[in-house]
């Protein structure tokens, strides 16, 4: 992986980031980024970006070029962002090296199109200096894109811990680590956190990080079963909200309906109904984290078996395919293969991923970029995929190009569709804003295997309490809420733990207490 600086053959944009400017222009392009940089913390992403589209990118200074990409990426325009600050960070050899603060913003760009490896070997050289300590953050926030919550905490904690708690930076990490927290089950260091920074989200009018931390409050009242508290952060979370914005409020929603099928306030029948029309709604606004947490919730509820099944193939995480198999319960194991169709379709064809053979005789040519992308992209049944993911599988020995990389991957798109046209499949690639997927017709199925992985339903389950409980002792009342599993089931692994030699037990009666021997075991 070439570093910043490094040399590099390729043309290359070079923006005009050495013009002297005048002192006018200057101030000019100043209010406007504080201006954007108010109308996000309020929560009017729309209006931010709107003004966002006025600067005049070949016109900023070099200073000015950093602080564009960042709100770029504040405002979920990597591309854009990318496209300014690439001249100067993988600029020819001979040209000044970037500064630390411009390959940090690269890095988020990086991470924001799904090019997580090139961002990580960017950050790395900053990751035990205590002057760069955002670097750290920024390199913990990326494990988010993999699910991998707990190795995200550590980072966050450091961070936070140089900056003043008063500050806009903190207020943001520190949500950060609450949705860290929530997803490993310590809803405890989640409470107190919202808790303690909530009145000043409020005095200074940070509506979207209030909506934030209301929508996580609800998530920790939800793990441990306090439907009516998280019933109540959730109301509070839609007060919060501009109404504008559109995505937050999809997951506002979602807890709302969620708490109503969990809690009884509404028939299960109607909250079902309900959910399955919101997750209409998400896929048509292509927020598809919305649509998967809705089938996972679903599949849960009525221990729905193939539903499971499709959340389990439909996803490359591994983190995530063993989160399905600790809270989904089903009485069938999962099967050695899963045949993917549009929903209400029987399959006439079938599509094996494996040989690239389709069951009417013909078949893809394995081998070719175009076949490796069809498979990339049925990686997963959900999301779609960014340009940056999408080229980053076609191409693992290069750097993200915002121009060229983009380029070799739509070429390889124009050939797939070729293929897919040539061999007379009802696959339509769609295209919003940069991401991509698949789109199945009626009568195909797509084959698709996994090697399941070899881990007993215990070990798993243990696996989960270590993250949740790895920094003290807790009960069995504890483990119970975040295993989501009745008495028994919670007794049978903390059983099974004690004897494999993991956790150990201290005292007796209703102050019995467990933790783990060995933090730093590896659970097989």
């Amino acid at each position: 992986m070439e570093r910043a600086g490094s040399k590099d053959s390729r043309p290359f944009l070079r923006l005009r980031f050495d013009r002297p400017l005048s002192d006018k222009e200057r101030v000019s392009y100043g209010e406007t980024f504080l201006k954007i940089d108010q109308l996000i913390r309020k929560g009017e992403v729309s209006e931010a970006s709107i003004a966002l589209e006025s600067v005049p990118v070949e016109c900023l200074s070099r200073k000015e070029i950093c602080r564009y990409s960042h709100l770029c990426f504040r405002l979920g325009q990597p591309l854009k962002g990318l496209k300014a600050l690439h001249p100067i960070v993988r600029g020819k050899a001979g040209t000044q090296e970037a500064h630390s603060e411009e390959i940090i913003v690269y890095s988020q760009l990086l991470i924001r199109v799904g090019a997580l490896l090139e961002a990580r070997e960017l950050l790395k050289p900053y990751l035990d200096d205590s002057k760069y300590v955002v670097a750290g953050y920024v390199y913990g926030v990326s494990h988010f894109a993999d699910w991998d919550y707990k190795s995200a905490i550590s980072y966050i904690r450091k961070y936070l811990s140089f900056l003043e708690p008063a500050s806009y930076e903190y207020q943001v990490g520190a949500i950060n680590l609450c949705a860290a927290l929530c997803a490993t089950g310590d809803w405890r260091g989640v409470l107190s956190t919202l808790h303690e920074n909530r009145k000043l989200l409020r005095d200074n009018d940070w509506q979207l990080l209030l909506a934030n931390s209301y929508e996580i409050e609800a998530q920790a009242h939800f793990g441990n079963r306090e439907y009516a508290k998280a019933g109540e952060a959730i109301e509070k979370a839609t007060l919060s909200l501009n109404s504008n914005e559109y995505r937050e409020s999809l997951y506002v929603k979602k807890w709302k309906l969620l708490v109503d099928l969990y809690s009884g306030n509404s028939l299960p029948e109607m909250a079902e109904f309900k959910l399955v029309e919101l997750k209409k709604e998400a896929q048509e606004s292509h927020d598809w984290e919305t649509a998967r947490d809705i089938d996972f919730h679903l599949a849960r509820f009525r221990s729905n078996t193939e539903l499971r099944d499709k959340l389990y193939y439909g996803t490359s995480s591994v983190i995530y395919r063993e989160r399905i198999l600790h809270k989904i319960e089903s009485k069938q194991d999962l099967p050695e293969e899963y045949i993917f169709s549009r929903s209400g379709s029987v399959p006439h064809i079938t599509l094996d991923l494996t040989t690239g053979k389709l069951s009417n005789g013909k078949s893809f040519r394995k081998g070719f970029l175009q076949y490796n992308l069809l498979c990339k992209l049925f990686d997963d049944f959900y999301r779609s995929l960014t340009i940056g993911e999408i080229s980053i599988s076609l191409f693992p020995e290069e750097c993200f190009d915002p121009i060229y990389s983009v380029k070799k991957t739509h070429q390889v798109l124009s050939k797939l569709r070729g293929e897919i046209k040539k061999l007379n499949l009802p696959i339509d690639i769609l295209e919003e804003e940069g991401r991509y997927k698949l789109d199945l017709g009626f009568g195909l199925g797509v084959r698709k295997k996994i090697l399941k992985e070899r881990r007993s339903r215990e070990s798993l389950r243990l696996r989960e309490l270590e993250a949740a409980f790895v920094e003290g002792p807790f009960q069995a009342s504890d483990a119970k809420h975040v295993l989501g599993l009745s008495e028994g089931a919670c007794r049978t692994v903390l059983k099974y733990g004690i004897g494999v030699g993991i956790i150990e037990r201290m005292g007796s009666g209703k102050s019995t207490y467990y933790r783990f021997k060995i933090r730093e075991i590896k659970i097989a």
